[in-house]
């Protein structure tokens, strides 16, 4: 993974530098929404709060069918019903899990900016050295 990360901006610099422009810091940045960790934090972020919605909704009644004997069918109909205190409680846990998948996203975004940043001085500390070297030769 960290060797991976300077070979893409690398690349990336190539391809870019053939064009007369090279990448970027700003850009190499904004390659960050594209990355698969980012993307897995944003994920988990919008199934912490697909999981609030849930736990503010009412539980679903359910219907069974109860055989008493061969000949003798009973269809059986159930409404739960809970008490406020323990939906809050259900809500209160999605509301954590919500804050605990930010702080993660945030935290994963901090590694992946740092890995960028150090990949994308690498490569241009890398392009000087071989530009002074070409430089040099000629």
């Amino acid at each position: 993974m960290k060797l991976m990360l300077p070979l893409v901006i690398s690349a990336t610099l190539m391809t870019t530098s053939v064009q007369a422009n090279s990448l970027t810091l700003s850009q190499a940045m904004a390659l960050l929404k594209e990355h698969p960790q980012w993307q897995a934090a944003q994920a988990f972020i919008e199934q912490s709060q697909a999981d609030r919605v849930t736990a503010g909704q009412y539980l679903n009644p359910s219907l069974d069918v109860v055989t008493e004997t061969k000949d003798r069918q009973l269809l059986a109909m159930a409404f739960p019903v809970e008490t406020p205190s323990v939906r809050e409680f259900r809500q209160l846990g999605a509301d954590q899990g919500i804050e605990i998948a930010t702080q993660q996203a945030l935290l994963v975004q901090r590694q992946l900016k740092t890995q960028i940043q150090r990949a994308y001085y690498q490569v241009r500390s890398e392009e000087r050295r071989v530009g002074k070297e070409c430089r040099s030769r000629w």
